[in-house]
């Protein structure tokens, strides 16, 4: 599984300011403080994030985090994320702008393909997820992409009801907020999943615009102000794939945020 978010391109944007005008006061004194604390503005000098994650979750709790950023303090940009991480991540900084964070077995491979000499086996030996990060990758800001495990599917297919959803076999999605067609602002978001024929995309469609058709009607949803945003989403099936995509504009990116950082908050504070 990998994520990705190109926030230099993010920063060209319009709905970037609105959305950072949204925080919160928390979420501003935190990034306030961690910018006091090592001397890096998330916000202006972090050029790019990807994040690798195992498609299940292993007993390790590995992981890969590479950020690259203008030019940063190593001593107190280390000494800050080995605190905060309590050592159980290795932190490496290397030319005083990439930050490699990793964990587990995987912390071992990042080293061996940053040290040796000659080729590697590496995660762009998996033609599967080579394709869906190409695709999932290729003009957005924001994106993701995931093989769904045989494990998981294989759980799925003990419910006959469940079929369609095992049939899933890959899944990708991306957010971009350079502005909806004839307008400045605003954000785009789709998501693909595979599926393994056109009759289960076909079902899965039917399903998932059930739920979402009650969630728009449940009474948490309407009291927190978020039925307009599921109202719209759109789904429909291509093939053997489900497509969703929902746009929203500048104003209503920004309320969203509002919204979320409350919800957030109040999660927090119970």
């Amino acid at each position: 599984m990998v994520f990705s978010v190109d926030l230099e391109r993010l920063r060209g944007q319009p709905a970037w300011a609105a959305g950072l005008a949204s925080l919160s006061k928390d979420r501003k004194r935190w990034l306030d403080g961690l910018t006091a604390s090592t001397g890096l503005d998330l916000t202006k000098q972090v050029r790019r994030v990807l994040v690798a994650l195992p498609a299940e979750r292993q007993r390790d709790d590995r992981f890969v985090l590479i950020a690259d950023t203008d030019r940063l303090d190593e001593t107190r940009v280390t000494a800050w994320l080995r605190e905060r991480l309590s050592n159980k991540a290795d932190v490496v900084i290397r030319d005083n702008s990439k930050i490699i964070l990793s964990q587990g077995d995987w912390t071992s491979a990042t080293k061996a393909l940053a040290t040796s000499t000659r080729r590697m086996p590496n995660a762009a030996d998996n033609p599967e997820m080579l394709r869906l990060c190409t695709r999932a990758a290729t003009k957005h800001d924001l994106w993701f992409a995931a093989a769904v495990p045989m494990s998981v599917r294989g759980g799925l297919m003990q419910e006959q009801s469940l079929a369609d959803v095992a049939s899933m076999a890959r899944v990708w999605g991306a957010i971009d907020l350079d502005g909806l067609s004839g307008t400045n602002s605003g954000a785009h978001a789709e998501a693909v999943a595979e599926l393994s024929s056109t009759a289960d995309a076909t079902e899965l469609v039917h399903r998932l615009g059930v739920y979402l058709n009650q969630a728009k009607r449940h009474p948490d949803m309407l009291v927190h102000g978020l039925a307009p945003y599921l109202e719209a989403v759109r789904l429909s099936s291509q093939g053997a794939s489900v497509h969703l995509s929902l746009d929203v504009s500048g104003a209503q990116l920004s309320e969203c945020i509002e919204r979320m950082e409350a919800l957030a908050h109040g999660a927090w504070t119970k």
